[in-house]
């Protein structure tokens, strides 16, 4: 093929396009395609509530808790610098979110229909609910039985058995001391001795006394007369006291809600878990704060405590020297969202990528186990 030829007609077309073809890989070869650049991130506004463990300030008025630490590990994903001002409630947080005047709202915000009509929110970043706390205490038995019996009726007929044996223990020391002579003339040794009698018959219907006081066909009466009433004495103190604890067992063993009717429960006041209970009409005592009623448990004023389970969880962890536990599964099951302004932006699409990733690479369950011990 001569130049003539290629440089007229469908040659001088095909060399045009080696020629481009020739190009386009020598650009190829030379300047790869670039990335496009990281987003540059950019600051948002964001309302913390201080509701430990959540949101906690510190000295330097800076902001830690779970809700504060995911948030901040999402931020990162989502490229935004969150800068925090702090609200009184949660009706001002969620107001301020609604408004725009904050960007976001961290806290304990749970997702709630009524929210949800006025700010969006993310991914949960903790399904939560409530759950049952009780006293893991193993001593205070034998105060648990002095109040089962007093409870079931048994310390007063108690009371007159021990004023009998002692006025049985007088009657018998004047007897020995007027008509056996080798009885001891000592007052207390001779109460002594009589007490050992009078108790020894009365349980085992024997007794070791040897003297001759009455004819021998009378004591074998009254011998006989001791051991059944020895015999039943036994068996109703036996009886007694087996009932009065294993009552006391069963009153005591809570493994979840449905163990709480005819129990004392431990609420918060205008908590969730005051809520739930006063649904159910159970027995409960109001407490300010959740220190009191945990509190009130310790001291046998509540048998269990009712409340969100993060709070009872993150108290367990933070306080092992409280002999407490927190027992059942998740009841009234809820979720904690991040509250966002509805302004058009993908701000919530970027947090609810983030908080998959985190949970998805564990970032999130290290998170959840440093604060609630899960």
């Amino acid at each position: 093929m001569n130049w003539q030829s290629m440089t007229s007609g469908r040659g001088y077309t095909l060399l045009v396009a080696i020629a481009c073809w020739a190009g386009c890989m020598h650009t190829d070869a030379a300047a790869p395609l670039a990335d496009p650049p990281l987003e540059t991130p950019r600051a948002i506004t964001v309302g913390v509530l201080n509701t430990e463990p959540f949101a906690i300030p510190d000295t330097a008025m800076k902001w830690t808790g779970y809700a504060v630490v995911m948030f901040e590990a999402s931020s990162i994903h989502a490229r935004v610098v969150p800068e925090f001002r702090e609200y009184a409630s949660a009706e001002a947080l969620i107001d301020a979110v609604a408004s725009g005047e904050v960007d976001a709202g961290v806290g304990n915000t749970l997702v709630t229909s009524d929210r949800l009509e006025r700010v969006d929110f993310s991914q949960p970043f903790l399904d939560a609910g409530l759950r049952v706390m009780v006293s893991s205490e193993k001593g205070g038995s034998f105060y648990r039985l002095i109040d089962g019996l007093v409870e079931g009726g048994h310390a007063r007929l108690l009371a007159w058995c021990i004023v009998g044996a002692l006025g049985l223990t007088v009657a018998v020391s004047l007897l020995l001391r007027r008509y056996d002579r080798e009885f001891t003339p000592h007052l207390h040794e001779g109460l002594a001795e009589s007490f050992h009698h009078v108790v020894s018959v009365a349980v085992t219907g024997k007794t070791s006394y040897k003297g001759g006081v009455v004819p021998p066909w009378i004591g074998r009466i009254v011998a006989a007369i001791w051991l059944l009433f020895g015999l039943a004495t036994v068996a109703y103190l036996t009886s007694t006291v087996t009932s009065v604890m294993t009552a006391d067992v069963m009153h005591r063993q809570i493994n979840g809600p449905n163990d709480l009717r005819g129990k004392t429960v431990g609420i918060v006041d205008q908590s969730g878990g005051d809520t739930y209970c006063s649904e159910q009409k159970l027995d409960v005592v109001r407490f300010k704060n959740f220190a009191d009623a945990v509190q009130a448990m310790s001291e046998h004023r509540v048998d269990a405590v009712v409340g969100d389970a993060s709070i009872l969880e993150y108290y367990d962890l933070k306080h092992p020297e409280v002999k407490i536990a927190v027992v059942g599964e998740l009841f009234q099951r809820r979720h904690f969202g991040f509250a966002f302004h509805r302004d058009g932006t993908n701000l919530r699409e970027k947090f609810d990528i983030a908080i998959l990733a985190l949970r998805e690479n564990g970032t999130l369950d290290q998170i959840r186990q440093r604060w609630f011990g899960h």
